[in-house]
């Protein structure tokens, strides 16, 4: 009697562990990539001006757009977590704003995480439909914040050459 409730409590111990392995690796799908993966985007230089942040958004807002026309909604999550990343990076690079224009940034980079959230539940799901709507949200909230920076604040470094020498 005594050996099957210690056999018993063991396989119940294991079935738990086993059970708490599987959650957190499946919680950790998203948030880490295979080694190739990562390798690749770490290859990838952050940038380091406001412009080169912002370029790199609007790419991935083309690279979002692309994907739902490709219907991989298992995989807007990738872009849409690469966005909010990009866009938490902005406020130390925007500390000319007026106070009050950089309270709005913050408040709108919070919601940009939450859209960037509901963008992975939703295309997890395979809901085209409510994927598409965040990304309405996503772009309306991305041209908000355009609006709270001075014209030409956000082009790149490469960008404000190609308008100088267009000027000349």
């Amino acid at each position: 009697m005594v050996v099957r409730r210690i056999v018993m409590g063991t396989l119940v111990l294991l079935v738990c562990l086993g059970l708490s392995g599987r959650l957190y690796a499946s919680e950790k799908g998203h948030s880490e990539e295979s080694g190739q993966a990562k390798e690749k985007e770490s290859e990838k230089k952050i940038p380091d001006t406001l412009g080169g942040i912002w370029h790199e958004v609007n790419e991935g807002k083309e690279e979002l757009d692309k994907i739902i026309d490709d219907k991989k909604l298992d995989e807007v999550h990738k872009t849409a977590f690469k966005i909010r990343d990009l866009v938490n990076l902005m406020p130390e690079k925007s500390r000319d704003l007026p106070e009050d224009k950089q309270k709005s940034l913050k408040e709108s980079i919070k919601r940009v995480g939450e859209i960037a959230g509901l963008l992975d539940k939703y295309g997890d799901a395979g809901d085209e439909v409510n994927t598409k709507e965040q990304v309405k949200r996503l772009e309306k909230l991305l041209k908000y914040i355009e609006s709270l920076y001075p014209e030409g604040a956000l082009k790149s470094p490469d960008e404000k050459e190609d308008h100088h020498e267009d000027k000349e």
